[in-house]
């Protein structure tokens, strides 16, 4: 074996050894991060039970189907509490760090909306356990087919007047 050889093993020797390292340290980071969550968790039930929140359930989960071309997927959907308070019952998803606890950040809405459909509560709340918050999530599903429906009649009851109108002028014109 020439010089070159070596060379090249030993950087594909360095790259699988790289590629190791990281995926370790991608394993170990996703570990501690779901050990935080965990305690903050539990310390959201702490807070939501000062709060006057009665603990329904925890990380409950609803089963459900998607069809795709007839072929059924079994899923689920996973949230982290229900409560209820002044007899209504909510969703609660506990959150951290400054994006997920947005509520405009677009895979917490989608997430809450998801509960929202799916569990149909009374309301959702997000909990901040960074800032100790506790936020009120609605969502108002606006139906694009009635707005569409709506747009359309307008713009033809104006094209209709404006027809209407330009007739009576046209006819004033003849005589």
């Amino acid at each position: 074996m020439k010089f070159v050889d070596y060379t090249l093993v030993g950087i594909c020797i360095i790259i699988l050894l790289l590629i190791f390292i990281r995926k370790t340290i991608q394993s170990w980071l996703l570990k501690q991060k779901f050990k935080i969550a965990k305690k903050k968790e539990k310390a959201a039930i702490a807070f939501l039970k000062k709060k006057g929140y009665r603990i329904i359930d925890i990380q409950k989960k609803v089963p459900f189907i998607t069809k795709v071309d007839g072929k059924e997927y079994k899923n689920y959907v996973q949230v982290d509490m229900i409560v209820k308070k002044n007899g209504k019952e909510y969703i609660a998803e506990v959150k951290t760090g400054s994006r997920a606890t947005k509520a405009t950040n677009r895979r917490t809405r989608r997430q809450l909306l998801e509960y929202f459909y799916v569990y149909k509560p009374d309301g959702v709340l997000l909990i901040d356990m960074d800032k100790k918050r506790i936020k009120e999530v609605e969502f108002e599903i606006i139906k694009p087919s009635l707005e569409r429906t709506n747009v359309f009649f307008s713009q033809l009851l104006v094209f209709l007047f404006g027809i209407l109108t330009g007739f009576i002028i046209f006819k004033g014109m003849i005589k």
